[in-house]
Order: C-alpha cells, then sequence, then structure tokens
C-alpha cells in the first residue's frame, strides 16, 4: 500500500517545513522560501508570492534555497537571506 505522501503529492518525500508569520491583522505561511496563505484577519487576500530569478536570456535560475537566517522582532522589520545556485549569488529580502 502506499503512503499518504505518496498519494495526496506524488511523492513519498516529507512536505516542507511550513513556519505561520503574523504582524497585526496579517497572517501568513513561509514555505521553502515561498510566502503563502496571506490573510487579513479571517479573508484571504493572496495564496502565494512566488520569486524567479533570471538570467541575461530571460531563463529561470534554478533556486536552491541554501542559507535561510531569520530575525523577527516585534514591530520590527524582518529580514530573510537566500543563499542560492550559482553560490556566488545571495538574494536578501528586507
Amino acid at each position: 500500500m502506499l503512503d499518504r505522501n505518496t498519494l495526496c503529492y506524488g511523492s513519498p518525500a516529507p512536505l516542507p517545513e511550513q513556519i505561520p508569520l503574523r504582524a497585526g491583522p496579517l497572517h501568513l505561511l513561509y514555505e521553502n522560501g515561498s510566502l503563502r496563505h496571506l490573510r487579513y484577519g479571517r479573508e484571504e487576500v493572496l495564496l502565494n508570492v512566488y520569486v524567479a530569478v533570471r538570467d541575461h536570456n530571460w531563463g529561470t535560475v534554478p533556486g536552491q534555497l541554501t542559507l535561510l537566517k531569520r530575525e523577527l522582532r516585534a514591530f520590527q522589520p524582518g529580514r530573510m537571506e537566500v543563499g542560492s545556485y550559482p553560490p556566488n549569488r545571495c538574494l536578501a529580502i528586507h
């Protein structure tokens, strides 16, 4: 018999960790580099924020999460740094 992840998602691999974040009435989930299910109060206003990095020919550069540093403080902006492939490039989101 197939396990639940294979039946539901097509792969036995575990699902990525979902980290719930909140700022006042805004709620969202951080999952594997994406921001998902942004809610204002009880209303979902955005399903997913996907960031694509493009090369000089406008091709999508395959991303690989290599570094994730979270700094979350009350009443201050957060900072997220994501390393990528090739390793000499880094995207910082403030």
